[in-house]
């Protein structure tokens, strides 16, 4: 086994790689061009480049910038609608989206959404422009964000909803919640739009909207938790978050991706999990499997849930929490991934299929782990001899950051690139 080690200013690499730029916990894009480059070294005559945890697609992106043939996994319905975007969908037709969605904002609130909801939208407005006085006075708006109705849905008001497809889901889940009211109205709105174009422009939209949406939220690096309003300074920023037009903003990343020539072009994107993607890719000693899997148990499902229920927009049920005899404060979904590699209990046996798999097909693996993770690293060592892998260990001292603020702690990445 063979270690090097390097530190590295992740603020650094600014490089974007696609006009969607995203907030978003776990991101490889800092680093990507480090991992290609180590992989490139390490492993010359690979040709094609299997992420079977692509996330928001930059490490892909990277490799296939590096001549790499690709194909990219997520289990998350949100990753896919991005990875789609990102590499399989033609971009042609976007100038006519923009021209459509431009007039988005004109439509009647009222008649749309009934003169309830554009009262709570007038009311928004007053305090938002109470805040450009100076003259907000934030308990006020504390008062109106809870008083403002979001839905317990029942088995009945969910078969309604999905019957009448009124496309006001973010109205009735998350007004005053992650987003404030004319951000949902413009979601629900956006999500319409998406369902009325062909396939190839609905991801676009929709991809769109999930980076719009990650620095638009009312949170801090996720959409784990939604801030509430319990000072002045802290009201003013959540106003600040919320006055965020997310229309205009979608059409801007639009504009960008219509100017963008595709990092590549594949139909090669899959949405299950790495068992079923690897077996229907049936990879050979060409080609690498890369695997940056999650840390924790529902990492990417619980942060960024409402994500995934802008994709799948079916009024989902949310949990519960029976000694507050309500919904969860997070208002998440029901039915999140969990992910095997997050538990103590299975990541060892997640780790044994994925080079049980990698060995039968006679494919490499590269592996991207933090040291704070359940597996330590002379554990995911032995698991990989023990399927006949030799493993060359690559280290980076990256600096985390976390609830948006940034810490002084550094954190050991590890890249286990493992050779049959």
């Amino acid at each position: 086994m063979k270690s090097s080690q390097k530190q590295v200013d992740l603020n650094a690499y600014a490089k974007k790689l696609v006009p969607l730029r995203m907030q978003y916990l776990g991101s490889k894009a800092r680093i990507s061009n480090w991992v290609i480059h180590e992989i490139m070294k390490s492993l010359p005559d690979t040709d094609c480049f299997i992420d079977a945890f692509a996330g928001t697609g930059v490490v892909g992106a990277e490799a296939a910038k590096n001549g790499y043939k690709l194909y990219a996994n997520d289990i998350q319905p949100y990753s896919y609608c991005i990875l789609q975007s990102m590499f399989a969908q033609p971009t042609k037709g976007l100038s006519k989206v923009i021209s459509d969605l431009k007039k988005l904002n004109a439509i009647s609130i009222s008649s749309m959404f009934g003169p309830h909801i554009a009262a709570f939208v007038e009311e928004e407005d007053l305090y938002f422009s109470e805040s450009k006085k100076e003259k907000l006075n934030w308990k006020k708006y504390r008062a109106f964000c809870e008083g403002t109705p979001v839905v317990t849905p029942t088995k009945e008001f969910i078969l309604s909803k999905k019957t009448e497809k009124n496309y006001d889901l973010f109205i009735n889940y998350y007004a005053n919640t992650y987003f404030g009211v004319r951000q949902c109205i413009q979601l629900d709105l956006l999500r319409k739009a998406a369902s009325q174009y062909p396939e190839n422009i609905s991801y676009h939209i929709i991809a769109a909207t999930l980076a719009v949406m990650t620095y638009s939220v009312s949170s801090t690096t996720h959409l784990a938790q939604y801030l509430r309003p319990n000072s002045d300074s802290s009201t003013k920023n959540l106003i600040n978050k919320r006055s965020i037009d997310i229309i205009s903003n979608v059409i801007e990343r639009l504009t960008g991706l219509s100017k963008t020539k595709p990092t590549t072009s594949t139909d090669r994107i899959f949405n299950c999990d790495f068992r079923s993607a690897i077996c229907s890719i049936k990879p050979n000693i060409n080609h690498v499997i890369y695997v940056d899997p999650p840390y924790f148990k529902e990492h990417y499902s619980r942060y960024y849930h409402v994500l995934d229920t802008f994709c799948l927009y079916d009024y989902p049920m949310l949990t519960y929490n029976p000694r507050t005899d309500a919904v969860t404060s997070g208002r998440y979904r029901e039915g999140r991934i969990i992910s095997e590699f997050g538990l103590k209990s299975s990541v060892r046996k997640a780790f044994s299929d994925l080079f049980k798999l990698g060995a039968s097909h006679k494919t490499n693996i590269v592996i991207s782990y933090a040291e704070t993770s359940l597996l330590g690293k002379n554990e995911l060592i032995d698991i990989a001899i023990g399927y006949g892998y030799k493993a060359d260990t690559k280290e980076i001292i990256i600096m985390h950051s976390g609830q948006g603020q940034p810490r002084n702690n550094l954190v050991k990445e590890y890249l286990f690139i493992c050779t049959l």
